[in-house]
């Protein structure tokens, strides 16, 4: 069987049509991985800017409240096989 680049295309729009999107990988990326965090960022600084918040209260919540949520959520919603163990 010979490779046949056009079919890889054609695959490709296909997922890509079916999210109802058309971009190419590099935008894709970019929308689904670096947006959200370019966001999150931004909205920090900017309620930051905004408001009179102090950083300490901020980076207590962050550091004893916040991480560990964030972890226990982590290896809660790890799927681990029998074969792992």
């Amino acid at each position: 069987m010979r490779y046949n680049p056009a079919a890889r295309w054609i695959v490709l729009y296909v997922a890509r049509r079916h999210e109802g999107i058309l971009f190419p990988d590099n935008i894709m990326v970019f929308i689904k991985i670096l947006l959200p965090v370019f966001l999150i960022a931004g909205s920090g600084y900017a309620v930051a800017k905004l408001t009179n918040i102090k950083p300490t209260g901020l980076v207590k919540l962050v550091f004893y409240v916040l991480s560990p949520c964030l972890i226990f959520y982590s290896l809660y919603s790890q799927q681990v096989s029998e074969q792992s163990i």
